[in-house]
């Protein structure tokens, strides 16, 4: 009898020690679904503000440029972007309308400008970008050859993330 209750004892046990990892399994499985959930909610917030900002871009491209200008800009592109030139089309075409002279200043406070056909940002560019060029900024960022070759340079080490129209684009 006392092997009996030795054994049903030690069975019990091992019963409430599976039911214990079982339910912190299942907690733990609810959790990572409702983590996603809510990262799925963030993504989908984050679509609805990139889609809003693109809104507000094609209604506030800058000045408009001549069917010859824009082409003047669709070569040069072709010409530093080579095989990822229809990429950059689409990007550039979202970020900027192909305008050398677009500017965005509605970044938040200390971030600066973007400029030109790439928008390259003044905060976080223009250091390196005046080193790579020797021209100024506020000069050398509207120079469509300057633009899309530090954006080329951009490119080509940080991928197309460096651009809200990549994402919006799923580029």
């Amino acid at each position: 009898m006392g092997w009996c209750l030795v054994a049903f004892f030690y069975i019990a046990g091992l019963g409430v020690k599976m039911y214990t990892y079982e339910r912190a399994a299942r907690v733990s499985a609810e959790r990572q679904v409702q983590l996603l959930g809510q990262k799925l909610n963030h993504e989908n917030e984050v679509r609805v503000v990139l889609a809003a900002k693109l809104d507000e871009k094609q209604e506030d491209r800058g000045r408009h440029i001549s069917p010859q200008s824009k082409q003047y800009i669709i070569d040069l592109v072709h010409k530093i972007f080579g095989p990822q030139a229809e990429t950059a089309l689409k990007v550039f075409n979202c970020e900027s309308g192909l305008s050398p002279f677009n500017i965005n200043d509605k970044n938040a406070p200390g971030l600066g400008i973007d400029g030109g056909v790439a928008q390259i940002n003044e905060r976080w560019h223009k250091v390196r970008f005046e080193k790579m060029f020797g021209v100024p900024y506020e000069v050398g960022v509207f120079n469509p050859e300057l633009n899309l070759k530090y954006a080329k340079f951009l490119q080509e080490n940080s991928g197309w993330g460096a651009w809200v129209c990549s994402r919006i684009l799923k580029v």
